[in-house]
């Protein structure tokens, strides 16, 4: 039986492989065995996990329910931004990471940003608007509108980024919005994500099939 490897659970494994090729490109050295690595890489490649807590090998991937999301009702602060470059600053200064196609989706916000009325932030799984199979990103936002929530606003990137690394909310999840062209001309929306250690405001492509499995994080807005 496949499994579907969902949003979040593709930026862990990436970054995770990318962790390891930045160690075995390091001039001192790879610190560990490297024929370790390349037997349990081949392990992984035909299914043998190892169980963490015991140490046996598993070939099956046992599901677990979807934890009840914790970033509900958050209220976001939306404070005046001058320009792109003052919304950088107050990122970097928080040591949150900005993709490159989320710095150029940041590049078409409205400037200056006027301070709005505080709103809370609503995440929901996908799963909880009624969902128990993967479905269409604009789909699952349409069901969310229709049952009484709202979409971000086009800066909700900003706040929602800042909310998550306040409070150390280190799951993935994708903002419920209009979307943003980018230099390619494709349609996208911002997601936050946790990579490597740090915080980042990424943007998430949404072509006509882009979907979202259940256990996909949702971000809503409803105002205060």
């Amino acid at each position: 039986m496949a499994n579907n490897v969902t949003g979040e659970q593709y930026y862990t494994i990436t970054g995770q492989l990318g962790e390891i090729l930045r160690q075995i490109r390091q001039k001192n050295g790879y610190a560990f065995d490297p024929e370790g690595l390349i037997g349990g890489l081949q392990d992984y490649i035909e299914g043998k996990f190892v169980n963490r807590s015991d140490g046996e090998v598993v070939t099956t991937i046992q599901q677990k329910e979807s934890p009840k999301p914790a970033f509900l009702g958050k209220t976001i602060s939306a404070p005046a931004y001058k320009d792109k470059k003052a919304v950088e600053k107050v990122l970097t200064k928080k040591k949150i990471r900005i993709g490159k196609y989320a710095d150029q989706l940041l590049g078409k916000l409205p400037y200056p940003l006027k301070k709005e009325e505080e709103y809370e932030i609503v995440e929901v799984l996908v799963s909880e608007l009624g969902y128990t199979a993967p479905e269409l990103y604009s789909k699952v936002v349409a069901e969310g509108v229709r049952q009484g929530l709202g979409k971000c606003p086009p800066r909700g990137g900003i706040e929602v980024v800042l909310k998550k690394a306040e409070k150390d909310d280190r799951n993935w999840a994708i903002l419920a919005m209009d979307t943003i062209t980018d230099s390619a001309g494709a349609p996208d929306v911002f997601n936050v994500h946790f990579d490597g250690g740090e915080f980042w405001l990424y943007a998430d492509y949404i072509h006509p099939d882009r979907m979202l499995d259940p256990d996909a994080r949702v971000l809503f807005a409803r105002r205060k």
